[in-house]
């Protein structure tokens, strides 16, 4: 917003009007807008900037699983600052040591944003250990 040069009062107005939702500092979502996990996976990526997609969520992600968790996985590495997390979405964080964390990350383009997450073969070998 600040790039297109609309004034804050504009958003405060949109808020007021009911138009968008404060997610946290800085992230909003149109309410009116149907739910959709890709953008959702953004906007969790946006939340948990250093994170990483994981377990069931990254299952979900590659449609390796029948079931659609209700809330969203994200690995952080334990010695990041644990972020203050907002009501919505719902977000789990797990912490993970270094070299468990560093492998295996890739990072898939989700309609023009680029997202960490797990890839399969490690998403599954945590699940497997669980």
């Amino acid at each position: 917003m600040l790039e297109a040069d609309i004034h804050s009062s504009h958003l405060y107005k949109l808020q007021e009007d009911g138009e968008i939702t404060r997610i946290k500092r800085g992230l909003y979502r149109w309410n009116n807008d149907e739910f959709n996990p890709s953008t959702e996976l953004i906007e969790v990526s946006n939340i948990v900037p250093n994170g990483v997609i994981c377990l069931l969520s990254a299952l979900s992600y590659y449609d390796l699983t029948i079931t659609n968790p209700w809330e969203y996985y994200i690995a952080i590495h334990r010695d990041e600052h644990r972020p203050k997390l907002p009501d919505y979405p719902p977000l789990s964080i797990f912490c993970f040591a270094g070299k468990q964390f560093n492998t295996g990350i890739k990072e898939v383009d989700i309609e023009g944003s680029r997202v960490k997450i797990f890839d399969k073969e490690k998403t599954i070998f945590i699940i497997l250990l669980i």
